[in-house]
């Protein structure tokens, strides 16, 4: 059996959008194995991702191989130069620039790539069906899903502090909407799943039950974007700034707060 080994140094939104396309190719090559290296306070998080697949294993960063393949998008993994995200005509474009890059990644292994649309970086592992250690399906049922996690990657400049969502929690929660959120705040009413130590696999699952996804294009909000939500989400509104997503149905992209309320005045939701 032929072993690839990959590791990326960075996020745990970056490794969960690569794990999701190693998932796919190790599941199309069952002759081959993957080794993919983290750092070790994101593998609790990853290890849903692949728990189905036997021919991929995780394993910490400093553990990493030494023919190990850096799988960060600006690497360059073999390019002459590196900087293959900065470099690329495609970059500013989330969705295609990874079907490009992921494409890139299977060459340099040998393997046909098994991303070929931007809805294949939807993710389907079947961990997400699972759903959270709650007591039952009311308890993970809610109107609004709101991603309020720091962002890590300056993807958000607006996001200056940690209670930049909190005005919007407490007209959701002034409106009757059921609202969770995935970083403690002390808006009342309102649920959080950090209370719970919910995984993001497990906030992905509640994403299949939510009316609404408001939030940061931050590592929670990864796993929502996923096969099972596609018509059960009627509002997804996101923050993300320099690139397009382009991925899912029923969203729309913000750069600050103004711009949410604004979307949801306009669909009579504020």
């Amino acid at each position: 059996m032929q072993t690839h080994y990959t590791h990326n140094d960075f996020h745990l939104g970056d490794n969960l959008v690569f794990l999701n396309y190693l998932r796919r190719l190790a599941l199309a090559n069952p002759g081959h194995g993957f080794v993919h290296a983290a750092h070790e306070c994101h593998l609790a998080a990853l290890a849903p991702v692949v728990q189905d697949v036997p021919n991929v294993a995780l394993i910490r960063y400093e553990d990493r191989d030494a023919a190990s393949i850096d799988v960060w998008k600006n690497a360059g993994a073999g390019t002459p130069n590196g900087g293959f995200w900065e470099t690329h005509e495609l970059k500013t474009d989330f969705a295609w620039f990874h079907v490009a890059w992921f494409t890139h990644l299977s060459r340099r292994m040998g393997l046909e790539c098994p991303i070929r649309k931007p809805q294949d970086l939807l993710f389907d592992y079947p961990a997400l069906l699972q759903g959270p250690g709650l007591a039952n399906a009311a308890a993970i049922t809610f109107d609004f899903l709101v991603i309020n996690s720091r962002p890590c990657s300056g993807q958000c400049l607006a996001y200056d502090k940690v209670e930049y969502f909190d005005g919007l929690l407490a007209e959701l929660a002034a409106k009757g909407y059921k609202v969770a959120c995935t970083q403690k705040s002390e808006v009342p009413g309102v649920y959080c799943t950090a209370d719970d130590n919910l995984s993001v696999t497990e906030i992905g699952h509640m994403s299949i039950y939510a009316s609404h996804i408001v939030g940061v294009a931050t590592g929670p909000m990864w796993p929502t974007f996923n096969v099972w939500n596609q018509s059960s989400v009627k509002t997804r509104i996101f923050m993300l700034e320099g690139e397009k997503l382009n991925l899912g149905t029923n969203c729309e992209q913000v750069a600050n707060m103004d711009e949410i309320r604004a979307l949801l005045v306009g669909k009579g939701l504020l």
